[in-house]
């Protein structure tokens, strides 16, 4: 039987244990011996290693700042949604029945929509603040259209308008796709028009108040918001 010399022992007791034969010399000085086949292998496994958690990092990065800049997108847009609605509610809130004059000194009526589908509604309301108690007529004439998938809500100081009265306007909420509005008689019948019309003939008092107004507001990306406005 062939006796294992010291070093013998070490190597075998080294390659039962799975880990790599170090040899110390008489100098003190460590050899490691690591063939090249498994360095080779464990060089691949760490390339590998770090390129799976690179791409986990960098798709969870990157999912991360997606999902926040959506989030960014739809806070802005809930946010401009609701100074819209309350606008709106502000306005019809105050609605005056009373009529006025354009520029051209013609009787206009206080709450008007025609068939045009960018006009959406003209209004008379009492609606502009005045903190500094400025002296002018309480009412003022409101137009809501649409301009550029806009929502646009425009004004005038002078109730009564005069020629080259300078008109202030403001884009509520943009990405407007549809808007649809109807209105709610005295006869709890809905119309698409108002004053509502029959044939050529305008039916009761030109500055009535339609009951109720419904708006229906549609984006392409955010669905639709509908609106129930009572006076």
């Amino acid at each position: 039987q062939m006796e294992l010399t010291q070093e013998q022992l070490n190597i075998i007791k080294a390659v039962r244990d799975g880990v790599p034969y170090i040899k110390i010399n008489a100098n003190k000085s460590i050899e490691t011996k690591f063939t090249h086949k498994v360095r080779q292998s464990l060089s691949l496994i760490s390339l590998a290693i770090f390129a799976v958690m690179a791409t986990t990092a960098y798709s969870g990065l990157n999912q991360m700042l997606r999902v926040k800049e959506s989030n960014t997108r739809h806070n802005l847009f809930l946010d401009k949604i609701q100074k819209t609605y309350i606008q709106l509610n502000k306005d019809f809130f105050y609605l005056s029945n009373a009529s006025n004059r354009n520029e051209y000194g013609q009787t206009i009526n206080s709450f008007s929509r025609d068939s045009e589908p960018s006009h959406l509604f003209l209004i008379t309301s009492a609606s502009l603040q005045n903190p500094m108690q400025l002296i002018q007529h309480p009412l003022i004439k409101i137009n809501y259209y649409v301009e550029d998938e806009k929502l646009i809500r425009a004004y005038q100081n002078s109730f009564n308008q005069a020629p080259n009265t300078k008109t202030k306007k403001r884009a509520l909420i943009d990405k407007v796709d549809l808007i649809e509005i109807r209105f709610l008689d005295n006869k709890n019948q809905w119309k698409e028009q108002w004053p509502p019309v029959s044939g050529s003939t305008k039916q009761g008092n030109n500055n009535q108040l339609p009951k109720a107004t419904e708006i229906k507001i549609h984006f392409a990306d955010q669905g639709e918001f509908t609106w129930l406005f009572t006076q």
